[in-house]
């Protein structure tokens, strides 16, 4: 029997900041769940449910054509962005035919890869750390982007990133949240910015709400940011509007 999604799923967008300049270098893609019964559910509660309904290969699926649409359609637009993220299911990391199903819908609307980051949740290398570096590798090898989602050195030690190929660390929000008291979230912050500069990895804050956590983030060198500070979600849609006022 097909397994079929709820009607009601939207994809929306979350700007990737760069503060110092004032611009969106990239958005992450995040779906929410709202109809007769429930009102913008967050894809946190959501996904977990489809998992166990059996639906994390047909929302996978729906979820990356989506963002393949949505790519296009910037590009086609000529939106100044570097690529759109999305963090997958570990359900769907361990699906061997993964990779191969990204390549056939980026081949179906002419994606280049690098348009595209997958964010991978920290605390999933620690239950399945063998089959997350191959899959890794297989992204990598075809040209995607990959980060490492909610980072806080917990389950991957600083000592490790050199041997997992990275674009991106999140720094999580857990982190970020007490920037602006614990001098110990600062140290922290301070030793991923700089071992990820070593490695050449872009470091980027999420979960960012507060102007003094933006402050030291750039003071510490985490230039890249996304957070309820810099606005409520959006759609291609209004992104669309406002690049085309700024040509205007």
């Amino acid at each position: 029997m097909k397994k079929v999604l709820p009607p009601r799923l939207r994809m929306f967008l979350q700007p990737i900041i760069e503060p110092r300049f004032a611009r969106i270098v990239a958005c992450e893609a995040v779906v929410r769940l709202s109809g007769k019964d429930v009102d913008n559910v967050t894809q946190e509660i959501f996904f977990p449910i489809a998992e166990k309904a059996g639906l994390t290969s047909t929302l996978s699926k729906w979820r990356f054509e989506e963002i393949c649409k949505t790519t296009k359609r910037l590009i086609d637009n000529q939106v100044n962005f570097s690529y759109i993220s999305f963090d997958v299911m570990q359900k769907t990391l361990r699906r061997k035919t993964y990779v191969s199903e990204l390549l056939y819908y980026i081949s179906e609307y002419n994606i280049s890869p690098k348009r595209l980051c997958l964010e991978i949740r920290e605390d999933y290398f620690a239950v399945d750390y063998n089959n997350i570096i191959e899959r890794i590798e297989e992204l990598k090898k075809e040209g995607f982007k990959v980060a490492v989602d909610n980072y806080s050195g917990v389950n991957v030690d600083l000592s490790k990133l050199d041997v997992i190929p990275l674009d991106i660390i999140k720094v999580s929000k857990t982190i970020v949240d007490r920037l602006s008291f614990d001098a110990k979230a600062i140290e922290r912050l301070s030793a991923i910015v700089k071992t990820a500069e070593g490695l050449g990895i872009h470091v980027q804050a999420e979960g960012v709400e507060k102007k003094e956590q933006q402050l030291v983030l750039m003071d510490h060198g985490c230039n890249y940011m996304q957070g309820n500070l810099y606005g409520d979600l959006t759609t291609a849609s209004a992104l669309l509007k406002k690049s085309a006022a700024l040509k205007a």
